[in-house]
């Protein structure tokens, strides 16, 4: 009797087992006919959406990227171009939404520009400290090869600027320097040096390195605010500063001075210098003492 019952339960176990493995083939089976399916839709709804974007349909092309299968190779790609829909429709909220969650997902070329208008959006909702989170990961973002993706960290810095001025002006501070020390005549190089002076101004335990000096020196030149801009050439490196020092006491009707500056540069720093910025320097001196050009002091070679 006990064997017949071994047998039995044998017997019972290998139909169980085959019930089991005709299981698991099904279940197998219908997960690789579901991820061909959702693989051909998220083809078929990226493209679409691409294509309605392009005929300025951002409503109808923002649900087709919605569409997109999550287990789509264009899932994340499909996030970034639901906040450009969204960026266009003006819908700031979901702007950020969907470019925040991109950037929670994604290191790449893109990124600086998602976490960037992700943050521009929060700022302009009134969402503060989220938009400080996002313009910070805009700031460190990859950058690659495009020249334009770093034009997004750069302006990060800026509105980081912005919104920390009040609660933490040494940060404020930074933030304006190195917005200023990527940019020459941009949007906001003579508000962050204008904010970056009243920083200074306010608190004189606050200091900058010769070269971050030079930077606001040179942006305060190029607003015109020539005043200014001698107390921070002060503080700059004559090597750096003194041809653009040079030209703004030329501004304030100091040509002496200018002169002067000019003889000591070329005399001592000239082969610093690139030939363009060499070139800009003589036409300076020539300008202001023609008969003085052909007696320019040689220049020192680099030792």
């Amino acid at each position: 009797m006990n064997i017949n019952i071994n047998f039995d339960n044998k017997e019972l176990l290998n139909k169980i087992i085959n019930v089991l493995i005709l299981l698991a083939v099904f279940v197998l089976l219908g997960i690789i006919v579901h991820k061909i399916f959702n693989s051909n839709v998220g083809v078929e709804k990226y493209h679409k959406g691409m294509q309605l974007f392009a005929q300025n349909d951002y409503q109808n092309a923002y649900y087709n990227f919605v569409r997109v299968p999550k287990n789509s190779k264009y899932y994340y790609l499909a996030l970034f171009r639901q906040g450009m829909c969204a960026e266009k429709l003006g819908d700031n909220k979901t702007q950020a939404e969907k470019y925040e969650e991109f950037v929670n997902h994604s290191n790449n070329s893109l990124t600086a520009e998602a976490a960037f208008k992700s943050g521009l959006a929060y700022y302009f909702d009134k969402s503060y400290s989220d938009a400080e989170k996002m313009f910070k990961k805009a700031a460190k973002a990859p950058i690659g090869a495009d020249e334009k993706f770093s034009n997004y960290t750069i302006a990060a810095n800026y509105y980081l600027g912005e919104l920390t001025k009040e609660k933490n002006p040494k940060s404020a501070l930074n933030y304006y320097i190195e917005y200023l020390k990527n940019t020459d005549v941009a949007r906001f190089s003579q508000k962050s040096a204008v904010e970056a002076d009243k920083i200074l101004s306010a608190d004189n335990k606050l200091s900058l390195k010769e070269e971050e000096y030079f930077y606001l020196a040179k942006a305060l030149f190029l607003a015109k605010d020539y005043q200014k801009a001698e107390k921070y050439f002060d503080l700059s490196q004559e090597v750096q500063a003194w041809i653009l020092k040079a030209e703004n006491y030329t501004k304030l009707g100091q040509k002496d001075k200018a002169l002067a500056l000019l003889n000591t540069g070329f005399e001592n720093y000239s082969s610093e210098l690139e030939a363009k910025d060499l070139t800009v320097a003589i036409n300076n001196f020539a300008n202001k003492n023609p008969s003085a050009i052909a007696n320019i002091p040689e220049k020192k070679q680099k030792s």
